[in-house]
């Protein structure tokens, strides 16, 4: 847990900050002292690099740093530090090789990058790729200072434990470490939206060799490659996985979703960092929605838990769910954007679950569709904003466990119009005429005659769960999917205790 001191966010912050600013010197070349990483024209000669070959059983790191010492009085002493090994293991070693000229070391250090990569330093902005060589981990040279989490009184107490909870950097190291990624690289790497959907891409020729049933090892083996080399996993000893069957592919499309939502929780927090000032309140600030706390024993808040302890599934029985608290969120410019829907018949007050990790993107940016590159064929009715009406469905999706059990839940307005209704997997890229939506129907659906209308004709399928009418359908519960962000209005956010039973 977090204390009011900060002092934990703070020790982490001031590590990102270290690890990200230009010029750091590796305190394991022992000259962090004395000497500090040199730069001219060109920028500072500091490099990370990375390859992975799954064939060969790969997945390795190699730094260079180019140091020059700090005594400016006498004659400077140049060094150039060099360390490599296999990521995510102790397995590595480390030199430093001392030169009395500049040039002789920018030379060397010129040399040992070109035999590492093929390529020329003084053309390392236009970086090629080269088959079995290394690649450049791009590095933010960003100057962020150090910040403390720090309190007053300007937010209630739930909100302000709310901030915590979605911008606790350690969580998001947790949540890395449970997608087997390597944090440390990732901190010094470039964790951006662009990588993101680069990675992306390479997911979606994965899944076109899937669907056309590719043969050849070599490609599958050529595509992981590049994914890993662009999201730098922690597979320590073991032989990294070939990305080849759908299964994999789903959970590394799942993985990529959480990442783009984690990117907006790290970029804020260090962005929010570069002053020593109220850094919760700058957080929530950032976050440009209103936020504000459910009275317990408003209308609103009993229909809500009346939603939630009546759609609970009974093959979800793993766990029973308690609301701790229900915020009230009004996202910048949504309900405007929302307008043009506001008309359409059908809008429903529907469940949609999220990683605690994903809740800075989602509450700064609002519900998204995967972008572009993403294969639709990952998503089981193509790229769209998946939601429910039976509350565990969603609650499923916010991964919790016993140890770490309390988890976030949105409700949202959806204008779900004409329903396209389906049965069965279907990877939708466009819907029928007239249709505004998906329905996939299950075997059990809130019963409709339970369900409540509100007075601006919202609709809440409150109702407890009866068997549905349709029996060849191969989904337990409804799920109903827009593929139009604007077709959503998030209403609340619900902070909520997983009790396992088991």
């Amino acid at each position: 847990p977090i204390s009011d001191s900060g002092s934990y966010e703070n020790e982490y912050i001031s590590e990102i900050s270290k690890k990200r600013a230009h010029l750091v010197v590796d305190p394991d070349s022992g000259l962090d002292r004395i000497a500090h990483v040199y730069q001219d024209q060109n920028g500072p000669y500091s490099v990370n690099l990375i390859k992975v070959n799954i064939a060969l059983n790969k997945n390795s790191y190699y730094k260079i740093q180019l140091l020059e010492s700090n005594e400016a009085k006498k004659k400077h002493q140049y060094w150039v530090y060099k360390a490599w090994g296999r990521i995510g293991t102790d397995i590595g070693k480390s030199i430093k090789k001392h030169f009395e000229w500049k040039s002789d070391a920018i030379k060397h250090f010129c040399e040992v990058f070109l035999d590492r990569t093929g390529n020329e330093w003084k053309n390392k902005n236009e970086f090629k790729k080269r088959p079995g060589d290394y690649h450049i981990v791009e590095t933010h040279y960003g100057n962020t200072e150090n910040g403390v989490f720090t309190f007053d009184n300007q937010l209630p107490n739930p909100i302000r434990d709310l901030i915590l909870m979605i911008f606790n950097i350690g969580r998001i190291e947790n949540q890395m470490k449970e997608f087997n990624l390597d944090f440390k690289k990732m901190l010094s790497g470039d964790f951006s939206k662009d990588r993101i959907c680069k990675a992306y891409s390479v997911l979606d020729e994965i899944s076109n060799m899937i669907e056309t049933n590719e043969k050849s090892c070599t490609k599958m083996s050529g595509a992981s490659n590049r994914f890993y080399s662009l999201i730098p996993h922690d597979f320590g000893t073991d032989t990294p996985i070939i990305i080849k069957d759908k299964k994999l592919l789903q959970e590394k499309l799942e993985m990529l979703d959480s990442l783009l939502h984690m990117e907006v929780a790290f970029e804020t927090i260090l962005d929010a960092h570069k002053e020593n000032e109220d850094n919760i309140k700058r957080l929530y600030d950032r976050l440009d929605a209103n936020i504000e706390v459910l009275n317990k024993n408003s209308e609103d808040f009993i229909l809500i838990e009346k939603y939630l302890k009546n759609t609970h599934g009974k093959t979800h029985s793993q766990y029973s769910l308690n609301i701790i608290d229900i915020f009230i969120v009004k996202r910048s410019n949504e309900e405007e954007i929302y307008k043009k829907y506001k008309n359409l018949h059908n809008r429903t007050l529907l469940w949609h679950g999220s990683r605690v990790t994903n809740y800075a993107g989602i509450l700064s940016q609002g519900l998204r569709i995967a972008p572009p590159e993403a294969p639709s064929t990952g998503y089981m009715f193509g790229k769209g904003i998946y939601f429910a009406d039976m509350v565990s469905k969603s609650a499923n999706y916010c991964c919790t466990t016993p140890k770490d059990n309390i988890g976030l839940l949105l409700l949202s307005e959806v204008a779900l119009g004409d329903m396209w209704e389906l049965n069965d997997a279907n990877f939708v890229t466009s819907l029928p005429e007239g249709k505004h939506s998906v329905k996939g129907i299950g075997k059990t659906s809130p019963d409709a005659n339970e369900a409540i209308t509100l007075e601006d004709g919202v609709f809440v399928p409150c109702g407890k769960p009866i068997e549905s009418k349709k029996k060849s359908t191969s989904l337990l519960y409804n799920e109903y999917i827009v593929y139009d962000v604007e077709q959503v209005n998030i209403k609340y956010l619900l902070k909520v205790e997983f009790k396992y039973k088991y």
